[in-house]
Protein backbone atom coordinates (compact mmCIF):
# COMPACT_ATOMS: atom_id res chain seq x y z
CA UNK A 1 0.00 0.00 0.00
CA UNK A 2 1.32 3.63 -0.35
CA UNK A 3 2.79 5.56 2.40
CA UNK A 4 1.04 7.73 4.15
CA UNK A 5 2.50 11.27 5.60
CA UNK A 6 1.33 12.76 8.83
CA UNK A 7 -0.17 15.27 7.28
CA UNK A 8 -1.84 12.77 4.77
CA UNK A 9 -3.21 10.92 8.06
CA UNK A 10 -4.63 14.37 9.77
CA UNK A 11 -6.25 15.19 6.66
CA UNK A 12 -7.86 11.94 6.49
CA UNK A 13 -8.96 12.27 9.71
CA UNK A 14 -10.38 15.54 9.73
CA UNK A 15 -11.97 15.28 6.67
CA UNK A 16 -13.62 11.80 7.91
CA UNK A 17 -14.86 13.45 11.08
CA UNK A 18 -16.43 16.43 8.89
CA UNK A 19 -18.10 14.17 6.72
CA UNK A 20 -19.57 12.03 9.53
CA UNK A 21 -20.98 14.84 11.19
CA UNK A 22 -22.55 15.71 8.08
CA UNK A 23 -24.13 12.50 7.41
CA UNK A 24 -25.22 12.50 10.65
CA UNK A 25 -27.02 15.73 10.10
CA UNK A 26 -28.85 15.09 7.07
CA UNK A 27 -29.72 11.22 8.67
CA UNK A 28 -31.22 12.73 11.16
CA UNK A 29 -32.83 15.83 9.10
CA UNK A 30 -34.58 12.89 6.91
CA UNK A 31 -35.79 11.42 10.05
CA UNK A 32 -34.02 8.57 10.57
CA UNK A 33 -33.49 6.93 13.73
CA UNK A 34 -31.19 7.90 15.81
CA UNK A 35 -29.06 4.67 15.98
CA UNK A 36 -29.16 3.76 11.94
CA UNK A 37 -28.30 7.66 11.75
CA UNK A 38 -25.10 6.97 14.26
CA UNK A 39 -24.33 4.05 12.08
CA UNK A 40 -24.43 5.55 8.61
CA UNK A 41 -22.66 8.45 9.94
CA UNK A 42 -19.47 6.33 10.93
CA UNK A 43 -19.84 4.19 7.98
CA UNK A 44 -19.78 7.38 5.62
CA UNK A 45 -16.65 9.14 7.88
CA UNK A 46 -14.69 6.35 7.93
CA UNK A 47 -15.22 5.90 3.99
CA UNK A 48 -14.76 9.23 3.57
CA UNK A 49 -11.26 9.77 5.75
CA UNK A 50 -9.79 6.65 4.32
CA UNK A 51 -10.43 7.65 0.63
CA UNK A 52 -8.86 11.02 1.98
CA UNK A 53 -5.89 9.41 3.30
CA UNK A 54 -5.13 7.39 0.14
CA UNK A 55 -5.54 10.70 -2.03
CA UNK A 56 -2.86 12.63 -0.39
CA UNK A 57 -0.61 10.00 -0.06
CA UNK A 58 3.09 10.86 -1.08
CA UNK A 59 3.46 7.49 -3.36
CA UNK A 60 0.91 6.45 -5.91
CA UNK A 61 0.25 2.62 -6.16
CA UNK A 62 1.57 1.28 -8.99
CA UNK A 63 -0.21 -0.68 -11.79
CA UNK A 64 0.39 -4.20 -11.64
CA UNK A 65 1.14 -5.69 -14.50
CA UNK A 66 -0.51 -8.23 -17.07
CA UNK A 67 0.89 -11.84 -16.01
CA UNK A 68 1.59 -12.64 -19.60
CA UNK A 69 3.38 -9.51 -20.08
CA UNK A 70 6.53 -10.63 -20.77
CA UNK A 71 5.39 -13.72 -22.62
CA UNK A 72 6.96 -13.55 -26.55
CA UNK A 73 5.00 -16.00 -28.62
CA UNK A 74 6.29 -16.54 -31.82
CA UNK A 75 4.02 -18.53 -33.88
CA UNK A 76 5.36 -17.86 -37.16
CA UNK A 77 7.86 -20.59 -36.16
CA UNK A 78 5.36 -23.14 -34.38
CA UNK A 79 3.15 -23.10 -36.91
CA UNK A 80 4.29 -22.47 -40.49
CA UNK A 81 1.98 -20.08 -42.76
CA UNK A 82 0.32 -18.26 -40.14
CA UNK A 83 2.38 -15.16 -40.27
CA UNK A 84 1.24 -14.89 -44.31
CA UNK A 85 -2.20 -14.84 -43.04
CA UNK A 86 -3.57 -11.29 -42.68
CA UNK A 87 -7.23 -12.18 -41.50
CA UNK A 88 -9.18 -15.35 -41.30
CA UNK A 89 -9.43 -15.32 -44.85
CA UNK A 90 -6.57 -15.43 -47.06
CA UNK A 91 -6.02 -13.73 -50.67
CA UNK A 92 -6.80 -17.37 -51.62
CA UNK A 93 -10.13 -17.50 -49.92
CA UNK A 94 -9.64 -20.29 -47.30
CA UNK A 95 -7.84 -20.25 -43.88
CA UNK A 96 -6.29 -23.61 -44.27
CA UNK A 97 -4.26 -24.38 -46.68
CA UNK A 98 -4.00 -28.08 -48.14
CA UNK A 99 -0.68 -29.35 -47.90
CA UNK A 100 0.56 -31.28 -50.95
CA UNK A 101 1.47 -35.24 -50.47
CA UNK A 102 3.17 -37.77 -52.07
CA UNK A 103 -0.27 -38.82 -53.20
CA UNK A 104 -1.26 -35.49 -54.53
CA UNK A 105 1.01 -35.65 -57.26
CA UNK A 106 -1.01 -38.63 -59.59
CA UNK A 107 -2.78 -37.11 -62.65
CA UNK A 108 -6.23 -36.36 -62.03
CA UNK A 109 -9.20 -38.49 -63.59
Amino acid sequence: MAKTTRNAQKEGVRGGLQAAIAFLIAFIALRYGILLSIFFAGVGGFTVGFILRWWRSSEGSKPKLHPFANVKLKPAKRYPGLADIGSRQSSRGDLYIKQKSSDDNSPEE
